[in-house]
C-alpha cells in the first residue's frame, strides 16, 4: 500500500492510497509536490505509471500544479482520484473553478479523459448525484481500457471505478504457464529439495482461526444494498435518511465482527465493503 495524508490539527485527514497485488511487479515513484497525490510505476501487459489524487473541495489549485506532477510521472500515465470538480466534459451538470481549470489544462497537455458522463459520487447530504472523480491518461493509453462505474457504493459516497485491459492483438497478450508441457517429475524433486527447510505448523492447531465475515455481515450488507437501490429508484428525503441509518449500521457490523480476535480474512476486504 502507498499512501499521502494531509494533517488538521495533527490528525490525518483526506489523502490517497494506492494498494497493488505482491505479484504485480511495481515500484515508488518519488514526487515533489504539496498536492495530495502518490504514484507507482507497475508492469501489466506493458509498464505504466498510475497516479492517485484527492484535491479537497475547499482547496485552490492551478495548472502549474497539476503540470509539475504529471511532468514527474513517466509517460505512459494514468492520473485519477476525487478532484471535486464539476464540468460538463465529464459529465457533471455545472461548472465550477476547479472544473475549467483542469479542462484547460488536458486540453492543453493534450491529455484524454476516460470518464464516459457516468455520475461517480452521491451526496450523502442531499442525495444529489455527480461526477467528481476523473480518470485522465496519455493518447497512448486511452484505448487499451475501459472504463465503467459500479452499480454498487460499497458503502462509500464513491462508486468505485472499474478499469479493464482490451487486448488489441495476440502480441499484447500478458504471457501464461503452458502446463500441458511442464516437466512435472522434475517440478516433485526440486519441490522435495527446495521445501524441506520450511517448518510446518501442526495439523491441529488447538485454537482455530474463524473468519469474520458471518452471517450477520451479510445480511447487513445485503440490507444496505436494497437501502441504496430503493433510494436510487425512488431519490425521496425518506429514503436517503433509510440509506444513511442502514449504511451506519452495516458498517457497525463489520466492524464489530473484524474486531472478533478469531478473524482470519485480510483486512483489505473489510476496508472495500466501508
Amino acid at each position: 500500500m502507498y499512501s499521502t495524508f494531509s494533517k488538521v490539527d495533527e490528525r490525518a485527514a483526506g489523502g490517497s492510497s494506492i494498494f497493488v497485488k505482491d505479484n504485480v511487479i511495481h515500484s515508488t515513484v518519488q514526487l515533489t509536490t504539496d498536492l495530495q497525490a502518490v504514484a507507482i510505476r507497475l508492469s501489466l501487459d506493458k509498464t505504466i505509471t498510475l497516479c492517485s489524487i484527492y484535491i479537497p473541495p475547499n482547496s485552490i489549485i492551478d495548472k502549474a500544479k497539476l503540470k509539475n506532477l504529471t511532468d514527474q510521472l513517466p509517460s505512459p500515465f494514468i492520473l485519477m482520484g476525487d478532484f471535486n470538480a464539476h464540468n460538463p466534459l465529464w459529465g457533471s451538470k455545472t461548472h465550477n473553478a476547479k472544473g475549467k481549470i483542469i479542462e484547460d489544462f488536458v486540453s492543453q497537455e493534450g491529455l484524454c479523459i476516460f470518464n464516459d458522463g457516468s455520475n461517480t459520487y452521491l451526496h450523502p447530504g442531499n442525495g444529489s448525484y455527480s461526477s467528481i472523480d476523473i480518470a485522465i491518461c496519455d493518447p497512448s493509453l486511452l484505448l487499451d481500457y475501459s472504463w465503467r462505474v459500479h452499480d454498487d457504493l460499497c458503502g462509500s459516497d464513491h462508486f468505485p471505478i472499474v478499469h479493464e485491459h482490451l487486448f488489441t492483438s495476440a502480441q499484447q497478450r500478458v504471457p501464461r504457464w503452458n502446463l500441458d508441457k511442464a516437466d512435472w517429475s522434475l517440478f516433485e524433486n526440486l519441490c522435495r529439495t527446495e521445501l524441506q527447510t520450511i517448518p510446518k505448523t501442526s495439523a491441529n492447531p488447538k485454537h482455530p482461526s474463524k473468519p469474520w465475515f458471518d452471517d450477520a455481515c451479510d445480511q447487513a450488507i445485503g440490507d444496505r444494498k436494497k437501502s441504496e437501490r430503493r433510494f436510487s429508484q425512488q431519490p425521496t428525503t425518506e429514503n436517503l435518511s433509510n440509506f444513511r441509518i442502514v449504511r451506519a449500521k452495516a458498517r457497525r457490523t463489520c466492524r464489530q465482527a473484524d474486531e472478533h480476535p478469531g478473524k482470519n480474512l485480510s483486512r483489505g476486504l473489510h476496508l472495500a465493503l466501508r
